[in-house]
């Protein structure tokens, strides 16, 4: 539980949150974007353009990811054409077009979080919040996300996102530690225990490796195909 929490996010601030499993730091973001309401307390100035993504994407619901996407980009104030090119734009940055015609309910964990972060970015926003970003991504993926983040606080979006380990791109970057039900400002370089280092919790069963051949003519087709489905296909001489 958080308590005594005191916090201001100006404008174009880009802040980093890290601490523990379990510490509360997805409980954070989600008071940052107003999904969570203080048990005492308030939260001030929280913009009317609100991108959120969270740790775990819902992928239980009757739609394409093309078809999400369009709909979620109308719900940000979209028309129908941006809508449509906005859709479209996110995708190809996070490569994930061979998505587009997928239904939600068969995406694999990797390519659903993919979904959740396309639709954080679809529109402007005056804050955006992003639980776990990195996570899963391959090292094209992580790369967007960084240009990404970095492109939101330049047009003057709040920008507050969590992660574990390294974040090449954003090592710079101001940091909240959440510890011990409290949250308090740290420097770049200020360390910050095990926080930053221990491994994500993951329920998931252990990955399994599974090789495919298919025609030299197809290859480059199937393994960006792949790749937008969160995998990560290696290729290797026949």
């Amino acid at each position: 539980m958080l308590h005594d929490v005191e916090l201001t996010l100006p404008e174009g601030a880009l802040v980093r949150v890290v601490g523990r499993n379990g510490a509360g730091k997805s409980t954070l973001l989600r008071l940052l974007t107003g999904t969570t309401a203080p048990a005492r307390g308030s939260i001030a100035g929280i913009p009317e353009a609100v991108g959120y993504a969270p740790e775990r994407f819902p992928r239980g619901q009757p739609f394409t990811v093309r078809a999400y996407l369009r709909h979620m980009a109308r719900l940000r104030g979209l028309r129908r054409g941006p809508a449509k090119e906005a859709a479209a734009a996110v995708t190809e940055r996070l490569a994930m077009t061979e998505l587009l015609r997928t239904p939600l309910r068969e995406l694999s964990k990797g390519a659903a979080h993919k979904v959740g972060l396309a639709q954080a970015f679809l529109a402007p926003s005056g804050l955006l919040v992003l639980d776990e970003p990195f996570s899963g991504l391959d090292d094209q993926a992580r790369t967007a996300v960084t240009a990404m983040i970095r492109e939101a606080a330049r047009d003057d979006a709040a920008v507050v996102f969590s992660a574990h380990g390294p974040t090449p791109g954003l090592a710079d970057v101001p940091r909240w530690l959440v510890a011990d039900g409290a949250v308090r400002a740290i420097a770049p370089d200020e360390p910050a225990g095990e926080a930053e280092s221990e491994a994500e919790a993951d329920d998931d069963p252990p990955p399994i490796r599974i090789e495919l051949t298919v025609p030299e003519d197809e290859a480059e087709r199937v393994e960006r195909s792949l790749r937008a489905r969160g995998y990560e296909p290696r290729r290797v001489a026949g």
